[in-house]
């Protein structure tokens, strides 16, 4: 189950969905711009209202502009949004886990699909001495 990873991708929502909707319609030609997923793949968005709100969701299937996401992410709660809300790939704590988790990367650590993770990134040294480099919460 890789994590995809693609620079400066954003996209606006055509419609307009609920709290328990997990398909999202992209205005025409939007879903270029997102990775393209195979059956295991996935990769993070977040949705931002022109209000401020935010949720993170983990797109699982992208076909155009459809993306099948799984709601509130991160310590996020779902909610509704308009169409024409604004949704971005963007580096958040899960995305840091995932890529260090695939990597051996990190030190002890917990996740669960409803709370952000916790843990640290360790690195080697130059004298080879692993080092606590961040700490996530």
């Amino acid at each position: 189950m890789p994590i995809k990873l693609k620079n400066n991708v954003a996209g606006f929502l055509a419609t307009t969905i609920s709290a328990s909707d997990t398909g999202l319609v992209l205005q025409s030609g939007n879903g270029a711009a997102f990775p393209t997923l195979a059956a295991a793949d996935y990769c993070y968005a977040t949705l931002i209202s022109t209000g401020g709100t935010i949720e993170i969701v983990k797109i699982t299937a992208r076909a155009g502009d459809a993306i099948t996401v799984v709601r509130a992410q991160e310590g996020t709660s779902a909610t509704g949004f308009a169409a024409g809300t604004r949704v971005e790939l963007r580096i958040t704590a899960q995305v840091v886990y995932d890529v260090g988790a695939a990597t051996g990367m990190f030190g002890a650590h917990t996740s669960t699909a409803d709370a952000p993770v916790t843990g640290y990134i360790t690195v080697k040294d130059e004298t080879g001495t692993l080092r606590k480099l961040a700490v996530i919460t």
